[in-house]
């Protein structure tokens, strides 16, 4: 999965480079398309780590990883909900 959208997404970063007069709004656009990319990213993983049959080498590879995305997890949903 990492190594079907690491490329695609250095690919974005290389070719959408900003320059000229628009580099401010391209920038800005080139940084909305890499965290969609880089977020569905994470998402991908995220729900690996929660199924019983990860599809993957080593099934328990990510399995370390749980209880720090869990406390993540805690923290903004802590931040969100304050006011």
């Amino acid at each position: 999965m990492l190594a079907m959208q690491t490329p695609e997404l250095m690919a974005t970063l290389i070719a959408g480079v900003p320059t000229g007069s628009d580099a401010v709004e391209e920038a800005r656009a080139l940084e909305a398309r890499l965290a969609s990319r880089a977020m569905r990213m994470l998402l991908s993983l995220l729900r690996l780590a929660v199924t019983n049959r990860t599809p993957a080498y080593d099934q328990a590879a990510l399995d370390p990883f749980v209880p720090e995305i869990l406390e993540l997890a805690g923290m903004i949903r802590m931040t969100r909900d304050t006011p």
